[in-house]
C-alpha cells in the first residue's frame, strides 16, 4: 500500500469519527461556543472528505486500503457530497433555527445521521454497510419527528419507519444469501467474481431483494407518501434528506450493479416500478402549488429516472445524475423561500402554447444537439436515453420560445448546446472514475424505456397545452391524488400497526377509514 493509499484511508475511517466527536461535544455541553467547535470539526470533515476523492484520483493511488474499507470511487464521491451539503446544512441552521427550543435535537441528530451515511459509503463489510443503513432509518425518523406535536408528520414518520423496516429486512436477506454463496463479507470480493455464468435461484432472490431495498429507500410507488408529507419539517432537515438520504438507493444499486444487473427479475422490477413512479410523479409535481411539496414530488421522479439509468447498465450516468440532483435539490431547498416572487414575476408573462413552427424547428435543433452529444460521448446504445434528451430540449426550447419575455430561442439553443456539452463531459469523467462501469444490457429495457418516454411526453404536452379536455381533466384529477396510491399505502400500514396521533390532536388510536382519511388530508 503507497503513502497516498494510506492517507485516503485514514482520511476515510477519520470522516465519520468527526461527525460522531461533533454530535457528543453539543451532547455534553449544548453551549455557543460547544456549537462553534462542532461546526468547525463539521467544516473539517467536509474538507478531508473531498481530500479522500482527490488522493484516489491521483497517479500514485491504486486504490488500495485498509480492510474493511470500501475501495469503491462512487462512495468516495458520495462521501465528498455528503460532507459538502453537511458544512452548508450547518451554517443555513444558525439563523434558520436560532431560537428553536428543541435546537439540541436537531443538532445532535443531524450529526449522527450524517456519522451513519459516512460510514456506509466507506465501508466494505457487508454488516457494517446493513448496521450503517439501519442507523441512518433510525437517526432520520428523529429528524423526521422534529415536531411530534403535528399529526401530518407523525403520519409519516411512521409510515417511513415501517417502510424502512421492510427495507432493511429485505437487504438482510440479500447480505445473508451472498455470504453464503460467496463464502466472504467483503463487497469488493463479492463484486469482482462477477459477472458468472449463470446465477442461481438464491442469487436471483439476493438480487431481487437488493433492488426492493433501493427502491423503498428511494421512495417509489407506492412507498412515496411519507415523502410529500414530512415537508413540515424545517427545511435544512428536508434539505439533507432529498440531497443526501432517498439517493442512497441509488448508490446501493451502483455498488451491487454487477450483481443484481445479472438478474433478470430484479432488473424488470426496478424498470416497471420506476417507470410507473416516473411518469405519475413528473406529472403529479405539475399539478401542485406548495413548493416544498412540489420539490418532493420533482425527488420521487428524480430518483425514478435515476433507477432506470442503473437498470440500463449506465451507472456512470447515474452517479452523474445522483451528484446533480443532489446539488440541485439542497440549493431548490434552501432557497424556497424566494420562489413566490420568482412565480410571480414569471407570470407576468404567461406561456402560451407554441405554434407547429416552434415545435418542428425545436425538435431539429433538439436532434442537432444530441447528436454532439453523441459524438463528444463516443456511445449511441441504448438509444431510450437519447431520446429522452430530444424529447426534454424540444419541450424546453419550444415552450421558452413561445414566452413574451424570453422570446429569443437562438439563445436557448446555444444555451442548450453549452448545457449538453458539458454534460458529456462530465458523464464521461464519471465513467472514468467508475472505470468504465458501462454493462451493455438487451433491447427489451432499451424498448421500454423509450415507451417511458413518449409515454411522459405525451402527457404533458396534454396536460399543459389542452389542459381543459374532458381526458385531461380526469387525469390532473387523478394525478393530484397520486391515484390515491398513497391512501392505499396509509391504510394497509395503520392496518399492521395503528399509530397514536399527538393528543394535541387526536386524543385516541387512529385506525378507521375516516379518521384516515381526515389525517391525511
Amino acid at each position: 500500500m503507497s503513502a497516498v493509499d494510506w492517507a485516503g484511508s485514514v482520511l476515510m475511517i477519520g470522516t465519520p469519527l468527526l461527525y460522531l466527536l461533533a454530535a457528543l461535544i453539543i451532547c455534553i455541553q449544548p453551549t455557543s461556543v460547544a456549537m462553534r467547535i462542532s461546526r468547525f470539526i463539521v467544516v473539517f470533515a467536509g474538507v478531508i472528505s473531498i481530500a479522500v476523492v482527490i488522493l484516489r484520483l491521483l497517479p500514485t493511488a491504486s486504490g488500495a486500503t485498509f480492510a474493511w474499507l470500501s475501495p469503491s470511487i462512487a462512495g468516495a464521491v458520495m462521501l465528498a457530497l455528503v460532507g459538502f451539503i453537511g458544512v452548508i446544512l450547518q451554517y443555513f441552521s444558525i439563523r434558520y433555527l436560532h431560537g428553536e427550543p428543541r435546537r439540541q435535537h436537531y443538532d445532535v441528530t443531524l450529526l449522527l445521521t450524517l456519522t451513519s451515511v459516512a460510514t456506509v459509503l466507506i465501508s466494505d463489510h457487508l454488516l457494517v454497510v446493513l448496521l450503517g443503513w439501519v442507523a441512518i432509518s433510525l437517526c432520520l425518523h428523529g429528524l423526521l419527528t422534529f415536531y411530534p406535536d403535528r399529526p401530518r408528520a407523525a403520519l409519516a414518520a411512521h409510515k417511513k419507519f415501517l417502510f424502512a423496516r421492510v427495507a432493511e429486512l429485505s437487504l438482510l436477506g440479500a447480505f445473508i444469501i451472498l455470504r453464503i454463496e460467496h463464502g466472504t463479507w467483503s463487497i469488493s470480493e463479492i463484486i469482482a467474481r462477477y459477472p458468472l455464468e449463470t446465477l442461481g435461484l438464491e442469487l436471483h432472490i439476493a438480487a431481487v431483494l437488493t433492488a426492493i431495498a433501493a427502491l423503498i429507500k428511494c421512495a417509489q410507488l407506492p412507498t412515496h407518501g411519507w415523502l410529500m408529507q414530512v415537508v413540515e419539517v424545517p427545511t435544512p432537515i428536508s434539505a439533507l434528506l432529498h440531497a443526501g438520504i432517498v439517493n442512497l438507493g441509488g448508490y446501493l444499486l451502483i455498488l451491487f450493479g454487477p450483481v443484481w444487473l445479472q438478474s433478470g427479475p430484479a432488473q424488470w422490477l426496478i424498470l416497471l416500478v420506476a417507470s410507473a413512479t416516473a411518469v405519475i410523479a413528473a406529472l403529479s409535481m405539475s399539478m401542485r402549488v406548495s413548493v416544498k411539496v412540489k420539490l418532493a414530488w420533482s425527488t420521487c421522479a428524480q430518483m425514478a429516472l435515476m433507477l432506470i439509468e442503473c437498470a440500463l447498465g449506465l451507472f456512470e450516468l447515474a452517479l452523474l445524475h445522483l451528484v446533480a440532483h443532489s446539488c440541485y435539490k439542497a440549493y431548490s431547498f434552501l432557497s424556497a423561500g424566494g420562489t413566490p416572487q420568482s412565480w410571480r414575476i414569471n407570470q407576468l408573462a404567461p406561456a402560451a402554447s407554441p405554434s407547429l413552427k416552434a415545435w418542428v424547428f425545436s425538435a431539429g435543433m433538439a436532434i442537432t444537439i444530441t447528436s454532439l452529444a453523441i459524438a463528444l460521448s463516443g456511445r449511441f446504445q441504448p438509444i431510450s436515453p437519447w431520446l429522452f434528451m430530444v424529447a426534454a430540449i424540444t419541450v424546453i426550447l419550444a415552450e421558452q420560445g413561445s414566452t413574451r419575455i424570453r422570446s429569443d430561442l437562438a439563445f436557448f439553443s446555444l444555451l442548450a448546446i453549452a448545457v449538453v456539452s458539458l454534460y458529456a463531459v462530465l458523464k464521461n469523467t464519471a465513467g472514468i472514475l467508475l472505470g468504465h462501469a458501462t454493462i451493455t444490457v438487451g433491447w427489451g429495457p432499451d424498448v421500454w424505456v423509450g415507451l417511458l418516454v413518449l409515454t411522459l411526453l405525451a402527457g404533458h404536452i396534454m396536460l399543459r397545452h389542452a389542459p381543459n379536455s374532458d381526458l385531461s381533466r380526469k387525469l390532473a384529477q387523478g394525478l393530484y391524488a397520486g391515484f390515491y396510491l398513497d391512501e392505499w399505502a396509509t391504510h394497509t400500514t395503520l392496518a399492521i400497526w395503528p399509530l397514536r396521533f399527538p393528543n394535541r390532536h387526536y386524543p385516541t388510536t387512529i385506525g378507521q377509514t375516516a379518521s384516515i382519511k381526515n389525517a391525511s388530508s
